[in-house]
């Protein structure tokens, strides 16, 4: 077994003083940003918009997977019924999530790409360069 990542300290600091993170959050970031090949994955859009104004979010440009992303790839690969079944017991979990599959878990697949898309845009735009990844791969075979 591989030891735990360690994470940067200095980063670690930086980041407990803004409100929008917790201390996961935090803890995750820096340890992505001690390991060059790490990505941080999260659903956390409010912790990303604090951190987009922080000067930490250069240093993660490339390197944020938004659970977004992850959904439409699995929404590409599997479809509309797969994604829908498999996230209706979990949708409560994240506001985001919950808008866009619907109260119901219903949502078209017009619907669901757009939804998904428009997140994953927002984030996209925070700052420059964007801290979002953009060669994600997902092989759900």
């Amino acid at each position: 077994m591989s030891a735990m990542p360690v994470p940067d300290v200095t980063v670690l600091g930086s980041l407990n003083g803004i409100a929008q993170v917790d201390p996961g959050e935090a803890i995750l970031i820096a340890v992505c940003l001690n390991n060059p090949t790490s990505l941080f994955i999260t659903g956390d859009k409010r912790a990303l918009r604090a951190v987009a104004k922080h000067p930490l979010a250069a240093r993660l440009a490339g390197k944020v997977a938004l659970v977004e992303q992850v959904l439409k790839l699995c929404l590409e690969q599997k479809g509309r019924e797969w994604l829908l079944a498999n996230i209706q017991e979990h949708r409560g979990i994240d506001k985001a999530i919950s808008m866009i599959v619907g109260s119901r878990c219903d949502a078209s697949l017009e619907n669901l790409n757009t939804g998904l898309a428009s997140y994953i845009s927002e984030i996209k735009t925070l700052c420059n360069p964007s801290m979002v990844a953009t060669d994600l791969v997902l092989n759900l075979t």
